[in-house]
C-alpha cells in the first residue's frame, strides 16, 4: 500500500549476518512489491527462519494441530472435560470439511463466529459457550506454541439471541 515499514531481522550488526539481513529484507520487498497471497508469505518467511536459525518454523494444518491438542489434553483434563474437548473438535473439523486439511492461519475470526453461529442452531447457549471456550483454548495453545501468527477468537462473542427461547437459536 506503499506505506514503509520496518522490521528487526533480530541478528547481531556484524558483518557475517549482513548478508542474512539482505535476505530477509529482499524476501519482504518481494512479497509486498508481488502483492503475495498470505500463504506465500508465510512460506517465505518459514524458509528465511529455516535459513537463519537452522529450525523449522512451526506449522500445522487443523486437523493436525487437533490431534497434537487433544494429545496433550489427555495428560491434563478429566475424562469428562477430555470428552467434551473430543466431542467440540469434532463438531469443529467437520463443519470445516475439507478445509481441515488448511493450516491454521487460514482459519479467520469470520470462520469461527459462523461455526459459533451454526452450533448456536442446534445446542443450548450454554452449551455453545463452552464450546467457544473450547475454541478458544485450542487457538491460544496454537497462537502460544508459535503455530499461528494471530489468535482468531480473542474478539468471539457468544450471541445472546434466543435466551427466552430456552437458549436454542434457529429452531
Amino acid at each position: 500500500n506503499g506505506k514503509r515499514v520496518n522490521r528487526s531481522t533480530k541478528l547481531s550488526a556484524k558483518a557475517g549476518t549482513r548478508r542474512q539481513a539482505q535476505k530477509v529484507a529482499d524476501a519482504f520487498e518481494s512479497a509486498s512489491k508481488n502483492l503475495r497471497a498470505a500463504r506465500h508469505v508465510r512460506e517465505t518467511i518459514a524458509e528465511l527462519h529455516r535459513d537463519i536459525t537452522g529450525t523449522e518454523l512451526p506449522s500445522a494444518t487443523v486437523a493436525e494441530y487437533v490431534d497434537q491438542f487433544l494429545g496433550r489434553k489427555r495428560g491434563e483434563s478429566s475424562k469428562a472435560t477430555l470428552r467434551f474437548y473430543n466431542t467440540t473438535m469434532k463438531d469443529f473439523l467437520e463443519w470445516l470439511g475439507d478445509r481441515a486439511g488448511e493450516d491454521m492461519n487460514n482459519i479467520r475470526p469470520t470462520d469461527l463466529a459462523a461455526f459459533r453461529n451454526h452450533i448456536l442452531t442446534r445446542v443450548a447457549e450454554t452449551t455453545a459457550g463452552n464450546k467457544i471456550k473450547a475454541l478458544r483454548s485450542f487457538f491460544s495453545a496454537a497462537h502460544k506454541e508459535g503455530i499461528i501468527l494471530e489468535e482468531p477468537t480473542i474478539s468471539l462473542k457468544i450471541s445472546r439471541k434466543g435466551k427466552k427461547e430456552g437458549g436454542k437459536v434457529g429452531k
